[in-house]
């Protein structure tokens, strides 16, 4: 026996190995089994969910959504609707029909949204999208009319009014800035100025007041 005899053959594809594939498919098994996983523990809550409903409808869609790979699979190999409702009809006699054929629409539009693969069809992503606003019927002429009045409207809004800077009641003029003739009387010492109330405007408001003392109080107003 020479020594080359000792060596154990050598596989026929050893060179061919691709480590970055095969780690690229170790990756896509990892992520297969998980799904698998994750499928199965849905089946299983279904499952659950199921056994303790109080109603034949929850009952039946939870019972459709504990098989819903076989009845993928059965979508997917071309049966219809009907064949599959007489199918259940048949085992499940017990479940109403009007409960097994809403549950069974439901589980067909969860094949319809995922696809064969699992993921959101493109007729379901455009579902999702809001509609395109119909066009509009209105000429130019009456489009630029109620544009117009719609910015004429936001213009006569009044703007919220921000409170007044205020000063000191010791450092503030008596006399109305643009009223030579008015000034605050003697007896308004500020102490009633609203908190957006200008001090011309407090001016020319105590101005036109009569003194508390000479304010009769009417019948009704006097305190008991």
């Amino acid at each position: 026996m020479t020594q080359d005899e000792d060596k154990p053959d050598a596989p026929e594809d050893a060179g061919a190995f691709d480590c970055e594939a095969a780690r690229s498919q170790l990756h896509q098994t990892e992520a297969a089994l998980r799904e698998v996983v994750r499928r199965k523990r849905q089946a299983a809550q279904a499952l659950s969910r199921a056994e303790q409903a109080s109603n034949p409808r929850e009952f039946a869609i939870n019972s459709l959504l504990a098989i819903e790979d076989e009845l993928f699979t059965l979508f997917d190999s071309g049966e219809t609707v009907a064949e599959m409702l007489a199918y259940l009809k048949k085992n499940m006699p017990d479940v109403p029909t009007a409960d097994l054929r809403h549950a069974l629409k439901v589980t067909r539009a969860r094949r319809l949204r995922t696809g064969a693969g699992g993921t959101p069809t493109q007729s379901d992503t455009r579902s999702a999208l809001p509609a395109p606003s119909p066009p509009s019927k209105k000429g130019p002429a009456v489009e630029a009319a109620l544009t117009q009045a719609a910015a004429k409207q936001a213009a006569s809004r009044p703007s919220p009014r921000s409170p007044t800077t205020q000063t000191p009641p010791g450092t503030r003029s008596r006399s109305h800035p643009t009223l030579p003739n008015v000034e605050l009387p003697d007896w308004a010492d500020w102490s009633d100025q609203a908190a957006d109330e200008s001090d011309a405007d407090y001016i020319f408001r105590k101005a036109l007041e009569m003194p508390p003392e000479t304010q009769r109080k009417f019948i009704g107003e006097h305190k008991r």
